[in-house]
């Protein structure tokens, strides 16, 4: 199965029928946690056609893929949302921060984790002697809601022995960088060399030629050298910088275009160096033209409006004698990207001669995508470069605060949550800046400057998460995101189920419970999973269903034939339930049932089983 920017996002992580996700590490720059939360579901086979799901569909993700899928991102670069279910904090589970100082520092030039890619391992359901197969996705764009145009590249593999396989030259050694820097070395490493003899499915008519994850350190990375006889150049990003353009210039004195936004176009036109000479200039309609550029890293912004459509692709496509090439990944046109930055690509080789459909399909796609674009003449980059210092000054207040709040949380005598940084205040280098701090979802408060520590709100033990929500102030704007700070000692396993036993309630315990025995798929099982109430018509239904919507003791038994684990899995959420009553108002009536349930579930245990369940 292969894709070229065709196919929504979230169809290419979800797995095939009759196959079940045993492993992914996905990489952004930057995330939504609604965006994550719809990945999650996706990758569960659990997410509606919308890309959503309901609240047990999400309990059945998020406890069915804990351990398994790990989000890699850059520290400082997690938006906070407007409304944070308290669903929401369990996401500190999966995601993974690169701690790295995307400013320009005394110490050296900044760098950012900008790799966009997603590497997923699935297992048949049914049968264990079934050879694993490996997705992996490639591209442009962050795990956000943005909707600007980007460009991507997914691939799977083929059964051993398939005739028509390639090799993906990299693919082994993207697959071991990833999971160093998510800390899950031990945990990959057997999987990993499956990937060394591992073929994948490539249309005919092109060679994947290699797939690279580039880090920082690496010796003599550099933007790609150039095919011989260059004809016809198109380079697309919305970053540039003078000497990654006049590099590409070089590569061909014919057909040259370079495809951006005004405001990056604006502030190259005028340097001495001249860098666009030579080439047409395009942009994309929808593309900024205000004059304010958001910094180079953060290209598809946190708080993006959903009614325009920006350029946020990266390719080069070049047109040479041997056919053509595609680079296409996460770097700009930047020295940063291809010199310091953590940047993923994937080079396509294309045979532009002959029958090949794929090929074809490619070349008319980028030949339909310049055409969409329009022509930029010298007097629309006259007033483009134009920059917002408040913004900006906001901006490197944040990487300077994500960068700085390297400490723990942990709860004092008292029982209030703490924070506690390592060695240094976290406060930005502008004293006209403020900075405010608080739990995800929880009221925020003033962190009075050139202290290392404060306490927090109060909250019940159950809201404890890695996750916090900061905002920078400076006179009438501001700016938020969200980042990890660390319990120590780390969150208990129960907090997890009994976090989901208050998400869903008594009904929902009992549709989670009836979802995992069948293992049928909840598409409104207490609802949407971020609905913040439900409405009296949904709770006066769902009253009127629940008995024919008990978990039953015909379904037990069915589940132990089949598949023993999902007794185990009813067996810890029951556990759960039994910890303590519920804190929220929730329905008598599902509340006698789901008793009812336990009782019955403790005499079959202990008479038609043989005793407490426990299969792991």
């Amino acid at each position: 199965m292969n894709h070229l920017s065709t196919q929504p996002f979230l169809e290419v992580l979800r797995p095939a029928p009759g196959w079940r996700t045993d492993r992914a590490i996905l990489s952004t720059y930057s995330a939504e946690p609604t965006v994550l939360v719809a990945v999650l579901l996706a990758l569960a086979g659990r997410d509606d056609d919308a890309g959503g799901g309901s609240r047990v569909a999400l309990a059945r993700a998020l406890t069915d893929l804990r351990g398994r899928v790990s989000f890699l991102l850059q520290r400082g670069r997690i938006s906070t949302p407007h409304k944070a279910p308290g669903v929401l904090v369990l996401l500190d589970r999966f995601i993974r921060e690169v701690p790295w100082d995307e400013g320009d520092t005394p110490g050296g030039p900044g760098r950012s984790w900008h790799a966009k890619l997603a590497l997923i391992r699935f297992v048949a359901q049914d049968d264990a002697d079934m050879p694993p197969q490996w997705r992996l996705w490639l591209g442009s764009r962050n795990f956000t809601r943005d909707t600007s145009w980007d460009i991507g590249l997914s691939l799977e593999t083929v059964p051993p022995g398939t005739s028509n396989g390639q090799a993906l030259p990299g693919i082994e050694r993207v697959a071991g960088r990833l999971s160093e820097q998510a800390g899950e070395t031990v945990a990959w490493q057997p999987l990993t060399s499956e990937l060394t003899e591992s073929q994948w499915d490539v249309p005919r008519g092109l060679m994947a030629r290699r797939v690279a994850l580039m880090l920082p350190d690496d010796p003599d990375r550099s933007l790609p050298e150039p095919p011989t006889d260059v004809s016809q150049l198109l380079a697309v990003a919305p970053f540039l910088d003078s000497g990654t353009v006049r590099q590409l210039g070089s590569w061909t004195d014919q057909s040259r275009t370079l495809l951006s936004t005004i405001p990056e176009m604006g502030r190259l036109i005028g340097q001495s160096t001249r860098p666009l000479d030579g080439f047409e200039l395009l942009t994309l309609p929808g593309a900024s033209e205000d004059g304010k550029a958001p910094p180079e890293e953060d290209a598809a912004s946190l708080d993006a409006s959903l009614d325009t459509r920006g350029l946020h692709a990266k390719f080069i496509w070049a047109e040479h004698a041997g056919g053509a090439t595609l680079w296409l990944g996460s770097p700009n046109l930047t020295t940063r990207a291809w010199r310091r930055n953590a940047e993923a690509f994937v080079e396509v080789g294309v045979q532009l001669r002959g029958s090949a459909q794929a090929a074809k399909v490619l070349y008319e796609g980028i030949e339909a995508f310049r055409q969409i674009a329009r022509l930029v003449r010298p007097e629309d980059l006259e007033h483009a470069a134009s920059e917002d210092s408040d913004q900006e000054a906001l901006e490197i207040a944040r990487r300077q605060v994500a960068a700085r709040l390297c400490g723990r949380q942990r709860r004092n005598e008292g029982g209030k949550t703490v924070i506690e940084c390592d060695d240094r205040a976290p406060h930005p280098d502008d004293p006209a800046i403020s900075l405010a701090i608080g739990r995800l979802g929880g009221a925020l408060i003033l962190w009075p400057k050139d202290t290392i520590g404060l306490s927090l709100p109060d909250a019940d033990l159950g809201a404890d998460t890695d996750l916090v929500s900061l905002r920078v102030s400076l006179k009438d704007e501001a700016l938020s995101w969200t980042q990890l700070v660390p319990f120590d000692p780390p969150h208990p396993a129960g907090r997890d189920t009994s976090l989901l036993r208050e998400y869903l309630g008594a009904r929902g315990v009992l549709s989670w419970i009836r979802d995992v025995l069948e293992d049928t798929i909840e598409t409104d099982g207490g609802g949407a999973w971020d609905a913040e109430t439900e409405s009296r018509d949904q709770v006066q239904a769902q009253r009127g269903l629940i008995d024919v919507d008990l978990p039953t003791i015909e379904q037990v038994l069915r589940a132990w034939v089949r598949d023993p684990r999902r007794l185990d899995s009813v067996d810890r959420i029951l556990s759960a339930v039994a910890t303590s009553p519920f804190k929220t108002e929730d329905d008598a009536k599902a509340r006698t049932h789901l008793d009812a349930f336990s009782r019955s579930w403790k005499i079959l245990c202990a008479g038609l089983i043989g005793g407490p369940i426990r299969v792991r």
